[in-house]
Formats: structure tokens, C-alpha cells, sequence
């Protein structure tokens, strides 16, 4: 008989059903090529670290850096170090020389939000130029750094 003349005689839910059904045993041999594909790379890489999916990810870590102080008391710190109202780009450079790491592509809008964000503790001067807030409440771990 004639494929067409089958296709023809069937009904379309019938016709979609054995759609499905053929979708689904292709979907299950691909799954079956995939793991097998797996278990070759975990042969060739033993002992690395797996994560998503069994594997690392290609690239860069995108574990954050832990910092032993919160962002705002290191600037709290330099702020009173210096004795004198710093600009953010100055705050910026002593912020990193005290070890403070940070993988931020943008790490000087960061400072900046810390310290508009943080008005009881930083006064802004004048455009740029920030100091420690007299009577401020400075956090106890900013004054052991």
C-alpha cells in the first residue's frame, strides 16, 4: 500500500500521536548519545570538579570573592586613616591596597552606591568627595582594620 494512502486514511490526532510517539524515542537516543558522551569526558578528566550538568562550566569562576569586611567598613577605614575628605577615585585605589578584592567589571559604581546608600556614615562634600560623617556611628570592625 501507498504511504500516502496510509496518511490519508488516518486521523489527525492519530497522526499526531504517532508524531509524538517518534519524537520521544529519537528524544530518548539522544539522551542515551549524550550520557554516553559524558562518561567518555569523566574518563578523560578525572579528578576535576564537576558541577552543572556533571561538568564545569568553560570560563571564568563565578565564585564571589569572600572578603573579610563588608565593603562599607573598608571605606569607612580608609576615609578615617586619611584624616581628610578623599575623593572616590582616591577611595577607590586605597580601598583595593588595603586587600580588599572584588571581580566587579564596575567596581567604582559599587563604591559609589556604598556610599550614597550609606548617608549616616559618609557626608558628601562636594561633587566626588566624601568624609566620614561627624558623630557617625562607625562599625566596631572599621575601627580594628
Amino acid at each position: 500500500m501507498d504511504r500516502r494512502t496510509i496518511l490519508k486514511d488516518m486521523s489527525a490526532s492519530d497522526l499526531r500521536q504517532e508524531l509524538i510517539t517518534r519524537l520521544r524515542g529519537e528524544i530518548a537516543h539522544h539522551e542515551e548519545q549524550l550520557e554516553n558522551l559524558r562518561e567518555q569526558i569523566r574518563q578523560l578528566m578525572p579528578g576535576e570538579a564537576k558541577t552543572v550538568n556533571g561538568f564545569k562550566r568553560p570560563g571564568r569562576s563565578r565564585t564571589l570573592v569572600r572578603n573579610d569586611q563588608p565593603l562599607r567598613d573598608v571605606i569607612v577605614h580608609v576615609l578615617k586613616e586619611a584624616g581628610e575628605p578623599l575623593r572616590v577615585r582616591d577611595i577607590i585605589e586605597r580601598v583595593k591596597n588595603s586587600g580588599y578584592q572584588s571581580k566587579a567589571a564596575n567596581f567604582a559604581g559599587i563604591v559609589n552606591v556604598s556610599l550614597s546608600n550609606n548617608e549616616e556614615l559618609f557626608e558628601k562634600l562636594s561633587r566626588g568627595v566624601y568624609q566620614v560623617r561627624e558623630g557617625a556611628e562607625v562599625p566596631a570592625a572599621a575601627e580594628e582594620l
